[in-house]
């Protein structure tokens, strides 16, 4: 089953996304970010935005931060 973040970095059961749990772990954007869209890392689905521009469909991406209520990634 796949889980959801929502907007405000936080998983439907209310965990919020620890920087020190995300930052270096890798996955795949699903859809185009535009810079912003969506990624999936092991079995979640994250809202995220990218520190490169554009990334199409399918890049395997590694997040890199943790701004606010986004995870932030880059190409891997």
């Amino acid at each position: 089953m796949i889980q959801s973040a929502t907007i405000e970095g936080k998983a439907p059961g209310g965990e919020v996304l620890d920087p020190d749990l995300w930052v270096g772990r890798t996955g795949i954007a699903v859809g185009a970010l535009r810079p912003a869209g969506t990624v999936r890392i092991e079995d979640r689905e994250l809202s995220a935005k990218s520190r490169q521009g554009m990334l199409d469909n399918g890049t395997p991406i590694k997040v890199v931060a943790i701004e606010g209520d986004t995870v932030v990634v880059e190409r891997a």
